[in-house]
């Protein structure tokens, strides 16, 4: 099916993330872990890839204001709640 949509916005999360474990805001293994089981389970859950716009903007904010591993966490919380 379509696996470019789920691949493309990974040319910009992916440096994100590092930087955000660089940074010590997040566990790096952990997070790529649980991106991915989410891409898998809503993929497969909706028959079409997620991409992953919102964890790129929580990403954005999170370097430019510092914040926290439970402001991070509360910030994916809330999106996923949304969307």
């Amino acid at each position: 099916r379509e696996l470019s949509g789920m691949l493309g916005d990974l040319g910009l999360y992916i440096p994100l993330v590092i930087s955000l474990s660089l940074t010590g805001q997040i566990d790096l293994g952990p997070t790529l872990i649980f991106s991915g089981l989410s891409n898998i389970i809503t993929g497969l859950s909706f028959k079409v890839p997620m991409c992953v716009q919102p964890m790129k903007s929580i990403a954005a904010v999170a370097l430019a204001d510092k914040l926290t591993h439970p402001q991070i966490m509360a910030g994916g919380i809330c999106t996923g709640g949304i969307c």
